[in-house]
This record gives C-alpha cells, sequence and structure tokens, in this order.
C-alpha cells in the first residue's frame, strides 16, 4: 500500500503543472480525495518540499511574464534607434509590479503609517480637532471629485 501511496505522489508531481496548479482537478486525475493531498503534505516533509517547489517555479513564470508585459516590445530601426513600440507596456502590470516591490515608495493599496502618534505630539486638543476637520475635508473633496474612480457610501 505504501508503495501505491509514493507511486500516487509521484504521479501527482508529474500532472500537477499540467492541470495547470489547480490541487482539484490533479487529484480527480489520480483518483484521491483532496483531503488525501493535504495530509501527504502534512505528514511527508519531501511531498510537501516537492509541491512548493512546483507552485514556487509556477509564480516565477507569472513573475517572467508580468515582466515582459509591463517592458512590453520595442520597436527599433536598422541603427538600434528606439522608433516606436510592437507592444505597448501594460500599464496595468507596471502597477502590479510597483504595488508588490515599491510599496516603500509610496505604491500600494494601502498606506503605512509607521508613528501615527508622531504628527500630534505636543498638540492641544484644539490643534487635533483643527487637523481631524481639514482631513475630513479632504477626503470629502476627493470622494466629490467624479474624475477619480471613488465610490461615496450612501449613508441609512
Amino acid at each position: 500500500m505504501a508503495d501505491n501511496r509514493e507511486t500516487k505522489k509521484e504521479m501527482f508531481l508529474n500532472i500537477l503543472e499540467k492541470k495547470n496548479y489547480n490541487i482539484s482537478k490533479t487529484c480527480k486525475a489520480i483518483n484521491i480525495e483532496r483531503k488525501t493531498y493535504y495530509n501527504w503534505r502534512k505528514d511527508d516533509a519531501v511531498f510537501d518540499a516537492d509541491c512548493e517547489a512546483l507552485f514556487q517555479a509556477d509564480v516565477d513564470d507569472s513573475e517572467e511574464r508580468l515582466k515582459l508585459l509591463r517592458m512590453g516590445v520595442p520597436k527599433t530601426g536598422v541603427g538600434g534607434e528606439f522608433i516606436g513600440w510592437k507592444v505597448k507596456p501594460h500599464f496595468g502590470a507596471l502597477v502590479t509590479h510597483l504595488k508588490a516591490k515599491a510599496k516603500d515608495r509610496g505604491y500600494g493599496d494601502s498606506i503605512e503609517i509607521k508613528n501615527p502618534h508622531e504628527a500630534l505630539k505636543g498638540k492641544t486638543d484644539e490643534e487635533i480637532q483643527a487637523l481631524v476637520l481639514e482631513n475630513n475635508s479632504k477626503i470629502n473633496d476627493l470622494l466629490d471629485d467624479d474624475s477619480l474612480d471613488i465610490k461615496k457610501e450612501e449613508s441609512e
């Protein structure tokens, strides 16, 4: 029975990429339950590492493709000078890359405030209240700006 299990594990690893890293489809292809796959990963460190290596290789491949999309394909003249684009850089790929790799430069889906109390040190309650009102005003101005794609929540 252990030999059959090891054979199935090898089959799983060989089929996983062909099934586009879809665990359910890979399990179905070798006739095992999805729970069995997770038990194998939990109980067999080598199988777990092999699976993780395959998933990381898939991420590496995606990163390579994202790089190609964000770079575009330049069109060059006979002297090698840039004359235009065969394929323009993909804006979404650029944004995705910056969100993942340049958070420290202000890109990303959130803003990290390293020390939120520093700006309030030494301020009176009235000064803090004025800052809050000023920020609320700025937020409302942004929400009212039709050129931005920000949806204002309806209050009940």
